[in-house]
C-alpha cells in the first residue's frame, strides 16, 4: 500500500477551513442582542426593517443567555459621550434626515461584567412611490365593455409592491379601499353608459402608497362619453368604366376612426368589403354605378349607409348635393356630405376638424375645376359638330347645282 502524506495534510486544512466558515456563519447570524423595529407600536408605518417614522421604538431582544444590566445605543458606532443606561427591551430612538439606510449600534453589559456588541440596519423611508398613471382610452361608447389604465413605477426603498386606490368623479375616494398592486393594468369600475350624455367627461383619480404609508399625490386622467358617429364626406371621380376612385373624408370629435364598410348593395348583404378607415379607395361599381359606405368610430358609433354616384366622363357631372338626413333612399350624387353636428368653439378649434374642412374645400375646388373642364369639352365638341354640319350642307348644295348643269351626271 502506497502512503500519500500530502492527502492527510490537505484533509486537515479542509477541516480547519470548514470549521472557520461555520463559526463565521454562526457569529454573523446569531447576534447577542437582536435589534429590530417594534411593529406593534405602529404597524401602519413599519414594515420589516422599513419605517416612515422618525421617532421609533427599537426592540432589543436579549439572546446572550445572561441577565443584561446596562446598555449604550449609538448611531455611529463610536459611542462618544454616550453614557450607560439601564437595560430595557424597548428603546426610544430618533432617525435623522435624509431618508435612506441607517445603522443602529448597541453595547450591552451583563451582570457579570461581560460586554456584548450588536447592530442593525434600518431604512428610513419618507418618499412616496414614483409612479405614472394613464388611461388606455380617451373615450367610451356603445362597444366599450371595460376601461383599463396602466400604472408604472417603483418605490425608492421598498422591494415590496405598493397599494393603490382609484375612483370615478370622486377626488375624496369615498368608500374606495386600498388594493394591493398585482399587475400594471388596472380595470376601472363598470359604467352605466345610458346615464351619461354625449360629451360628458368622466374624471378618474388615482393614488398609491407604499408599505410604510407614504402616499403619492392624486394623479388624474379623464375620458369622454361618445355617442355620435363620425362625420363623412364622400367624393367619386368620373370614369367611363365601372372602376372608379372614391375619396372618403371623415372626422370624429372624441374617438378615432374605426372600421369602414363598402358595398354596391344598399342593404349591405352581398359583397360587403370591411376594412380599416382609409381616405382613398379604388372600387369596382356595378351597372347601377352607386356605392354605399358606412363608417364606425373606435367605440362603436356607426353612420347610416350613404351613397355616392360614379358619373361618366361623357355625361354631365351631377351637382354637389348636401345629404339632409341619413337614409338608404337618398338620390345618388357624386358628392355626399353627411350632416355636420352643431359646431361649438371647441370643435371649430380642433386641428382634426380644421384639416377635415380644408380637405373638403380642396375637393370642392377640384370639383368645380372638373365641371368647368367638362363644360369646355362639351362646348368644343358641340361647336365642332356645328362646323362639320355646315360644311356638309355646302358640299351637298354644290353637288346639287352641278347636277342641274349636267343632267347626265349621276
Amino acid at each position: 500500500m502506497i502512503k500519500r502524506p500530502y492527502l492527510y495534510f490537505a484533509s486537515f486544512f479542509i477541516l480547519i477551513a470548514l470549521s472557520l466558515i461555520i463559526q463565521f456563519k454562526v457569529y454573523a447570524v446569531q447576534q447577542p442582542v437582536v435589534i429590530y423595529l417594534d411593529r406593534q407600536s405602529d404597524y401602519k408605518h413599519i414594515y420589516g426593517n422599513l419605517t416612515s417614522l422618525s421617532d421609533i421604538d427599537l426592540f432589543l431582544d436579549n439572546k446572550t443567555g445572561k441577565q443584561l444590566t446596562d446598555m449604550k445605543i449609538s448611531g455611529d458606532g463610536l459611542f462618544d459621550n454616550v453614557p450607560w443606561e439601564s437595560y430595557s427591551a424597548i428603546k426610544k430612538w430618533r432617525l435623522s434626515s435624509p431618508d435612506g439606510q441607517k445603522t443602529v449600534y448597541g453595547q450591552f453589559k451583563a451582570i457579570d461584567g461581560e460586554i456584548f456588541v450588536a447592530g442593525a440596519t434600518l431604512i428610513y423611508d419618507i418618499t412616496p412611490p414614483d409612479l405614472t398613471f394613464k388611461l388606455n382610452t380617451k373615450s367610451a361608447g356603445p362597444d366599450t365593455l371595460n376601461i383599463t389604465a396602466e400604472q408604472n413605477g417603483q418605490d425608492k426603498w421598498s422591494i415590496h409592491d405598493y397599494d393603490f386606490r382609484i375612483s370615478l368623479n370622486d377626488k375624496k375616494f369615498t368608500n374606495q379601499a386600498w388594493r394591493p398592486r398585482t399587475s400594471n393594468i388596472i380595470e376601472l369600475p363598470l359604467l352605466d353608459f345610458a346615464t351619461y350624455k354625449n360629451g360628458d367627461t368622466i374624471k378618474v383619480y388615482y393614488q398609491a402608497k407604499d408599505q410604510v404609508g407614504n402616499i403619492t399625490q392624486i394623479l388624474p386622467d379623464s375620458f369622454v362619453i361618445d355617442k355620435t358617429p363620425p362625420v363623412l364626406y364622400i367624393k367619386t371621380f368620373p370614369s367611363d368604366s365601372l372602376s372608379g376612385d372614391i375619396q372618403i373624408l371623415a372626422y370624429d370629435e372624441y374617438s378615432s376612426l374605426g372600421k369602414m364598410y363598402i358595398s354596391n348593395d344598399p342593404i349591405f348583404i352581398e359583397d360587403v368589403k370591411k376594412m380599416p378607415y382609409q381616405e382613398n379607395v379604388r372600387w369596382q361599381f356595378d351597372d347601377r354605378r352607386v356605392v354605399w359606405i358606412k363608417l364606425s368610430d373606435s367605440v362603436g358609433n356607426s353612420t347610416e349607409p350613404y351613397p355616392a354616384y360614379l358619373a361618366s366622363l361623357t355625361s354631365p357631372t351631377p351637382n354637389p348635393s348636401w345629404t339632409p338626413t341619413p337614409s338608404v333612399n337618398l338620390p345618388p350624387t357624386s358628392v355626399t356630405q353627411i350632416p355636420t353636428p352643431t359646431i361649438n368653439p371647441t370643435i371649430a378649434a380642433d386641428p382634426k376638424y380644421i384639416e377635415f374642412q380644408n380637405k373638403i374645400a380642396n375637393l370642392e375646388k377640384k370639383q368645380k375645376e372638373l365641371e368647368q373642364t367638362n363644360k369646355e369639352i362639351r362646348q368644343t365638341v358641340t361647336e365642332q359638330g356645328k362646323e362639320i354640319s355646315l360644311s356638309q350642307t355646302l358640299i351637298n348644295s354644290v353637288i346639287s347645282f352641278l347636277k342641274s348643269l349636267f343632267p347626265f351626271w349621276k
